[in-house]
C-alpha cells in the first residue's frame, strides 16, 4: 500500500512539471512542488515512522485509508492542474483542493491506531490538525481568484499538520531515548 502511495507522489510530481517554465520560472510550480514535499512528509511521519510494523494485526483500516489517501492525491493532482485553467471556475478548482486536504490529511491521521504506543493520539492532535485544514482552506476558498493564494493556503494547511506530526514524532524518539 505504502509503495503504491509513493509511485502516486510520483504521479503528481510529474503532472506538475508544466509549471515549470525555465525561459520565464513562476513561483506557482515551486509553491506546488512543496505542496507535494509537505503531503509526501506527513504522509511518511504518520504511516511510516509512527506506525507500529512490527505488530501483528489485521490491517482493514490501514487498507481502507490508503484507498483515500490515493484518491486525495489524485484530486490534488487534478486541483493543481485546474488552478490554472481559465476554463475551469476557480472556486471549484480551490474547493478540491480544499476537498483533498480533508481527504488526505483525516484518512492520514486514521491510521494512527497502529501507531506505537509513545505516538498516541489525543484529541488534542486531532483538534490541532483540524484546526490547520480549516485555515489552510478559508485561504484556498477565500482568495480562490489567485492561484498563488490557493497554493499559500494548501501550504498552510499541510506545512502546519507536517511541523505538528513531525513535533511529536521527535518527542516520541526523546522518550524513548530517555527510557
Amino acid at each position: 500500500m505504502e509503495l503504491f502511495a509513493i509511485v502516486m507522489f510520483g504521479e503528481a510530481l510529474i503532472s506538475i512539471t508544466g509549471f515549470f517554465n525555465l525561459n520565464e520560472p513562476e513561483p506557482i510550480g515551486f509553491l506546488n512542488f512543496l505542496v507535494i514535499v509537505l503531503m509526501f512528509g506527513f504522509y511518511v511521519c504518520q504511516v511510516y515512522f509512527m506506525c507500529d510494523h512490527r505488530r501483528a494485526v489485521i490491517p482493514n483500516r490501514m487498507i481502507c485509508c490508503h484507498y483515500f489517501v490515493y484518491l486525495a492525491i489524485s484530486l490534488a493532482t487534478i486541483a493543481f492542474i485546474y488552478i490554472v485553467e481559465q476554463e475551469v471556475d476557480s472556486l471549484f478548482s480551490a474547493s478540491l483542493m480544499a476537498l483533498s486536504m480533508i481527504i488526505f490529511i483525516v484518512s492520514t491521521l486514521a491510521t494512527s491506531v497502529y501507531r506505537q504506543e509513545r505516538f498516541k493520539r489525543f484529541p488534542m492532535d486531532v483538534a490541532m490538525s483540524l484546526l490547520f485544514i480549516a485555515a489552510g482552506s478559508a485561504l484556498m476558498i477565500i482568495f480562490n481568484n489567485e492561484e498563488y493564494m490557493v497554493a499559500i493556503g494548501a501550504l498552510v494547511g499541510y506545512g502546519l499538520n507536517f511541523t505538528y506530526s513531525w513535533m511529536k514524532y521527535i518527542r516520541g524518539r526523546a522518550i524513548a531515548k530517555a527510557d
